[in-house]
């Protein structure tokens, strides 16, 4: 399993049938294979880029290791992958996947982020799962410490308990959209280790 927003490492194996049967397939540059993607809330596979060296190892034996960066890793949630070839080497397709989880708030934390968190039940009271939230710039171009801050937007959910958790730039603005609570609102992101995301919006009537 792999944390939100850090790194992570996979390792496959690429393998062709042979005369003999299966057979390990050896020296396969990033540029001989094809890495397609599926982060939780994203409907279509993207593709990733591989540099030899840099995220894309050769082990030995047909195992390679592809290294997986934060900005793959920004949504929660089962992550699919797809690795084929590009035309250069023959060798079958693999396919794999792993969960990407929360990060823990001593990986998240530090002197410019707050943890935010919160929780979303049902109507019956029921933890909420397969929601997306998600939190961007509400202003750009922004910087800090002397660098641009990217737009992307941050995607999160909750776990079986309902509970969710991201670190975000302190002293900021952010947009936060939870599409089937019906939030979508900018909060002011405070100078504080940790906050609850019901703190920083208005009152909401019960």
């Amino acid at each position: 399993m792999a944390y939100q927003g850090s790194t992570y490492e996979t390792v496959v194996r690429l393998m062709n049938v042979g005369v003999y049967g299966p057979e390990p397939v050896l020296a396969v540059a990033a540029a001989h294979v094809s890495l397609t993607y599926r982060p939780t809330g994203t409907y279509e596979f993207l593709p990733k880029i591989l540099v030899d060296d840099e995220s894309w190892f050769e082990i030995g034996d047909g195992y390679y290791a592809i290294k997986w960066v934060s900005a793959d890793l920004a949504a929660q949630g089962e992550l699919f992958f797809i690795l084929e070839n590009a035309g250069y080497a023959s060798f079958d397709t693999v396919t794999g996947k792993f969960d990407v989880l929360a990060a823990p708030l001593e990986m998240v934390s530090s002197p410019e982020v707050c943890v935010v968190t919160g929780s979303i039940v049902d109507l019956g009271g029921d933890p909420s799962q397969n929601l997306d939230i998600s939190f961007k710039l509400s202003r750009a171009p922004s910087v800090i410490g002397g660098s641009f801050i990217e737009g992307k937007t941050i995607r999160t959910m909750p776990n079986a308990f309902g509970n969710f958790s991201v670190g975000l730039l302190r002293g900021k603005k952010a947009l936060v959209e939870i599409e089937k609570a019906g939030v979508k609102i900018t909060i002011d992101i405070p100078d504080q280790p940790t906050a609850n995301l019901m703190d920083l919006i208005p009152p909401i009537v019960d």
